[in-house]
């Protein structure tokens, strides 16, 4: 299943505004990674998204360098909460570790 080719690939794209996406697991069938959500803004944008799921992968896009010399940086985050009402139990981290 390519869930999150399209958005991998726009968020890779220099010519696209997509800057990040966010997978959210569906802990209750162990198997659907669905997307929760998608932006153009900055990592502040993605981290506020990224706070309020109860667990997921996370692709992002970070432009770094001075004026004269602009790079695009790439992050994959496995989120994982440890604490608050999105603590996941012990049994579905162990499955996010291994999902493919």
């Amino acid at each position: 299943d390519n869930v999150g080719q399209e958005h991998y690939d726009a968020i890779r794209s220099d010519s696209n505004d997509e800057k990040w996406a966010f997978f959210a697991y569906d802990y209750a069938s162990k198997k659907a990674i669905d997307l929760s959500g998608s932006g153009s803004g900055d990592i502040n944008e993605f981290f506020d998204h990224v706070k309020e799921q109860k667990g997921g992968f996370g692709f992002c896009r970070v432009e770094t360098g001075d004026e004269e010399s602009r790079r695009a940086k790439f992050f994959l985050l496995a989120w994982v909460p440890e604490s608050g009402a999105n603590k996941l139990p012990i049994m579905v981290k162990g499955n996010m570790s291994v999902h493919k």
